[in-house]
């Protein structure tokens, strides 16, 4: 019998509550750094789309801007009237 041990702990046996608190512990550290990760994933994500958004928008814009110094562009009216009767037909 070891000699170290008090009775308590020789007769009646604690289980290792650190340990399982440790597990737990290291458990809920994990699924922090998991929830951090993915939401600083879905951030980024949503960063890099709006930006690619936004870059298709300028390019849109700049086609534009060069239609019109080119001078291709339409009365207002004419072109909502050709569109409405486009739609009718």
């Amino acid at each position: 019998m070891e000699t170290d041990k008090t009775f308590r702990e020789i007769f009646y046996p604690v289980p290792d509550i650190n340990s399982n608190f440790k597990k737990l512990k290291i458990g809920r550290i994990i699924g922090w750094i998991t929830d951090e990760y993915y939401a600083i994933y879905q951030i980024k994500t949503n960063h890099e789309y709006q930006e690619l958004k936004m870059e298709r928008l300028r390019r849109e814009i700049k086609i534009g801007l060069d239609q019109i110094e080119r001078g291709e562009v339409s009365d207002g009216e004419a072109f909502f009237d050709e569109l409405e009767k486009e739609m009718d037909n």
